[in-house]
């Protein structure tokens, strides 16, 4: 393999490190080095000559991205892996605060220039440090060094970029909460078994298809999402997972600013499907996002950060709610109704779905408060009438968890079931090819670790803030005014929420021209994700107003497809 300037610094490190040759004297060393070879040949080389002037090689180490001496001996490759999953194993242990706090005091003490830390330093500030500092040593995080007669401790220091990328992490940041529950802290691994699947995806990513994925997000729109999922089911039923895969993008929970560059809102939504049983709700939220092999369906969602709820009561979610303090995944709940079978819960899930701290107290305990930062995917069994629908959870309160939600109501009539029937068929007999899953979650996996700063992108590709502009109001307020004007009621069965909702709806799917806007340094709202924000925002206030309004007639004049 050739050698390129990144590896070449870190062979300067290791020259400098192992043989203890000053900077320019290495530097006359890589010139010569034009592959992997050439370093293997020229190390063996220097090793020799180091032994023979009676010097001992076999205690030394060098842990780098690319390259690795251990014991003396070089090899080509990385244990990175290796220690990040030692670190990880450490911190899940009882002691695992420890680590961490002695981890960020090692760094701390680093960007402050003084890696070296003594003895009695560490005694005096970590009193129960012996054991989780022996276990840093035996990983190879931290070296021990004599100097002046004295213990004295230092982080191999090519390491120390991987140690920063573990403190940044989700995961890290997740495991510092404190949790009260042997659900919470049970979850605890659940989360790290969804890291580990974001990451290594988005590892496989970079490594194998980032160009790729570069140059196909230049010329991708939520358009072609929009057009790959109508090939796909049709014109009626395509809209589910249209709404379901833009949640998708909005879990990034990125920035939308105005005019003057102040906060708006943010991209993240909850999104719920409800009506008749049968109409694909389950569908679009869960087998479209993670992927169901038994149907052949491929996933199109985010890996590793979208945790299944089928099944889970509603106070075991309170409870393993703890464990996601800091988090931001989706809670994909099947069987929303049951939920509400116990008593007092739409404070607690209202509260969820405001992200705002939650506490919830049951016979022999109080669980929270603690802060919730995710969001929900569910859906819910309704009465559906000739026009509207009838809540069938008997709290009264439960239109408030409604309002803080993105709402599709589901109707059984002919033509959905026969799309259904349709598309039920065309998968069985394998017509329906998911040809664009792979491209489409590659491209989601992206843009989503950008927008939340991932160490592994975060310095190639800028954050970008979307762009919320007057002219977008307008467009909204147009089509509220024409509702407004065909409604025989004077009292307004609609909450001004879907408005927002609405403009939350074209910014998530704004993301989707992440590459395409690579020459500026925002993310404009386009035309087709603002005509579809506004074909739903009237589709979903024609359900509020129990359809009292017609709204391809709306639809027509606003020239949107119905």
């Amino acid at each position: 393999m050739e050698i390129d300037k990144e590896r070449k610094n870190e062979i300067e490190n290791l020259f400098i490190k192992i043989f203890g040759y000053e900077p320019l004297q290495v530097k006359k060393i890589v010139a010569k080095i034009n592959n992997e070879n050439d370093l293997v040949e020229i190390f063996e080389g220097a090793k020799k000559i180091f032994e023979e002037s009676g010097k001992i090689i076999s205690n030394k180490s060098f842990f780098g991205r690319y390259y690795t001496v251990k014991n003396g001996n070089l090899t080509v490759g990385s244990l990175w892996d290796t220690f990040r999953r030692g670190i990880m194993d450490i911190i899940s242990t009882e002691q695992g605060f420890i680590v961490k706090e002695m981890l960020e005091f090692f760094i701390r003490k680093y960007n402050e220039g003084s890696n070296e830390i003594d003895f009695a330093e560490l005694k005096a500030r970590f009193p129960k440090f012996r054991n989780p500092l022996d276990k840093l040593i035996g990983y190879n995080i931290v070296e021990r060094i004599e100097k002046d007669k004295r213990a004295k401790y230092k982080l191999h220091e090519e390491i120390v970029p991987l140690i920063k990328e573990i403190l940044n992490s989700e995961y890290f940041k997740a495991t510092s909460v404190t949790v009260s529950t042997d659900a919470a802290a049970d979850e605890l691994e659940e989360i790290k078994k969804m890291d580990e699947e974001f990451e290594n995806y988005l590892k496989d990513l970079i490594e194998n298809r980032l160009e790729e994925i570069v140059k196909f997000g230049k010329r991708f729109s939520i358009n072609f999402i929009a057009e790959y999922l109508k090939n796909l089911f049709g014109k009626i039923l395509y809209f589910d997972s249209l709404l379901s895969i833009t949640q998708q993008y909005g879990m990034a929970d990125a920035i939308v600013v105005n005019p003057e560059g102040t906060l708006a809102m943010h991209t993240g939504f909850n999104l719920a499907f409800f009506g008749a049983p049968g109409t694909g709700k389950t569908f679009s939220i869960h087998d479209m996002i993670m992927g169901d092999k038994r149907k052949g369906v491929e996933p199109h969602g985010l890996p590793g950060r979208n945790r299944y709820c089928g099944g889970i009561t509603a106070v075991r979610f309170i409870m393993i709610g703890e464990a996601y303090q800091g988090r931001k995944f989706n809670f994909i709940i099947p069987e929303f109704n049951d939920w509400f079978k116990y008593k007092g819960m739409v404070e607690p899930l209202k509260l969820a779905m405001e992200q705002r701290p939650i506490k919830y107290e049951i016979s022999h305990r109080v669980i929270g408060p603690y802060n919730f930062n995710s969001f929900f995917s569910t859906n819910y069994n309704t009465k559906t009438l000739e026009k509207g629908y009838k809540v069938t959870i008997s709290d009264p309160n439960f239109n408030a968890i409604e309002d803080r939600m993105l709402c599709s109501l589901h109707k059984m009539t002919r033509e959905r079931f026969e799309a259904i029937a349709k598309s039920q068929r065309d998968l069985s007999l394998g017509k329906i090819k998911f040809d664009k899953a792979k491209q489409i979650r590659d491209h989601l996996t992206l843009v989503y670790a950008i927008s939340t700063r991932h160490e592994s992108v975060k310095e190639e590709f800028p954050i970008k803030n979307i762009l919320l502009t007057e002219e977008l109001y307008d467009e909204i307020e147009k089509a509220r005014e024409m509702i407004l004007d065909e409604l025989s009621t004077k009292l307004i069965p609609f909450s001004a929420r879907l408005e927002r909702r609405a403009l939350q709806l074209a910014s998530a799917m704004s993301l989707a021209n992440y590459f395409s806007t690579f020459n500026k340094d925002y993310i404009e709202i386009t035309k087709d994700a603002l005509k579809l924000a506004t074909k739903f925002f009237v589709e979903e206030v024609t359900v509020r107003t129990q359809e009292r309004i017609n709204p391809q007639r709306i639809l027509k004049k606003l020239n949107i497809e119905y």
